[in-house]
């Protein structure tokens, strides 16, 4: 906040001197001091170099993206690493709460198979007809053991078989969103230097550029669901106070920032700020690039999956565990509740690492660290801009071949 704070003071001070006269105005392709430049620079720098806040746990989410990372990058993210197995293990509590009832379940199935007598006593019911059908039961199933190991087989094909589809669906899911928002920073990226390329004014094209970054940002906090000031912290220096009003009030709010681009381009052509028509087409054709990754992301983040499918393999997943027990009994004894849990721990897993990768853009280790990725092109713009900014133009090809050569202290070769 102090640093934000600072940052507005030098601007309004900036501004301050524009408005009283005391810096005199420089044209769009000369090099600004410190002490004496544009307001539409400083505003830049405010709108590019101003970070996103987060809550306290937002930011341990994102120190372990961080460390994802810098595994990536030095090779080790393949290792088998017992302490983030373990983490991986406690990070969800519905699979170990599942996994408890389950426990718990099929240790009452085997405690009576075992030991039918001395629970009969237990629950106070020894020598009555409760106790004979107990026994008949258990002879029954030491007799047909095999059946019910045949139909177990049948049900665990069927099940690892919509298991295994869902997994490989979501995780299609979710790489196509990673792939779909890299799509989304490029056409951010390509917009930012072709409206360095159209765009006569330097102000205006910087402008095209910052919008270009809010509209990722934009798509950024839509696909997460964020408040109202997440948006008002990010977007307050680029928008003025009407037009924030304006975009908090609209239905989809990546779609009026769109809009407001797409005017921002018009006023431009209608001014005779763009060089030609077709160097506005290419500008158009990067924004419409910038709507279809938008509304391909939206529905990868609001597409449920068919309620149908999703209930009909819980069900059959239940039946089977429910099923397991009694199969497992004539073969293991007392070992079955270790082996069924420690089954039924791997259904609940991949059910649960299902739901997380169907939903890419939350807040979990698994999502997708959009934030970073919108810091990281917030960074790579502003470097664009400043260079941008500093580039004085050079007369022809030639003359720049020669700056290149007397920088180094040599002569271009003379053939």
């Amino acid at each position: 906040m102090l640093v934000r704070s600072a940052q507005s003071q030098r601007f309004s001070r900036t501004l301050a001197r524009l408005l009283s006269g005391s810096c005199n105005s420089h044209d769009g392709g000369t090099n600004p001091s410190e002490s004496c430049r544009p307001a539409w620079i400083d505003r830049a720098r405010l709108v590019m170099t101003t970070p996103s806040s987060h809550t306290e746990k937002y930011v341990a989410t994102r120190r372990f993206w961080h460390k994802d990372w810098q595994r990536m990058h030095n090779g080790r993210i393949g290792q088998w690493a017992w302490g983030d197995m373990i983490r991986a293990v406690v990070s969800s509590r519905m699979p170990l709460r599942a996994t408890a009832y389950y426990t718990v379940y099929s240790s009452a199935i085997t405690l009576p198979f075992l030991f039918p007598k001395q629970c009969m006593e237990f629950v106070c019911l020894d020598n009555s007809k409760a106790e004979h059908i107990l026994i008949h039961c258990i002879d029954q199933l030491n007799s047909h053991h095999v059946t019910w190991q045949s139909v177990t087989t049948f049900l665990a094909s069927a099940l690892f078989l919509m298991l295994s589809f869902r997994c490989n669906r979501s995780y299609v899911r979710w790489w196509e969103a990673g792939s779909e928002y890299a799509g989304l920073l490029s056409a951010a990226r390509k917009l930012t230097l072709t409206a360095q390329l159209a765009i006569t004014d330097k102000a205006l094209a910087t402008e095209v550029a910052m919008l270009s970054y809010a509209h990722v940002r934009g798509v950024e906090f839509h696909l997460r669901r964020v408040g109202d000031d997440h948006y008002t912290e990010s977007l307050r220096y680029l928008l003025t106070p009407p037009q924030l009003q304006q975009m908090l009030a609209a239905p989809q709010r990546p779609l009026w920032l769109a809009q407001h681009l797409t005017l921002t381009l018009s006023r431009a052509y209608d001014a005779k700020l763009i060089k030609n028509v077709r160097l506005l087409v290419a500008l158009m054709n990067d924004v419409e690039k910038l709507m279809e990754r938008t509304q391909s992301l939206q529905r990868l983040g609001s597409l449920p999956e068919p309620w149908t499918y999703q209930k009909h393999m819980r069900l059959t997943t239940q039946l089977w565990l429910g099923m397991l027990p009694l199969a497992l009994l004539p073969s293991l004894s007392a070992a079955t509740p270790l082996l069924a849990t420690s089954i039924a721990y791997t259904v609940y897993k991949l059910d649960d690492v299902s739901v997380e990768l169907t939903l890419p853009f939350g807040h979990d280790r698994s999502d997708l660290s959009i934030c970073m990725y919108g810091d990281a092109l917030q960074r790579e713009v502003w470097n664009l801009i400043e260079v941008y900014i500093q580039d004085q133009g050079r007369s022809s090809i030639q003359n720049a071949s020669d700056d290149v050569w007397e920088a180094w202290g040599g002569k271009p070769p003379n053939d």
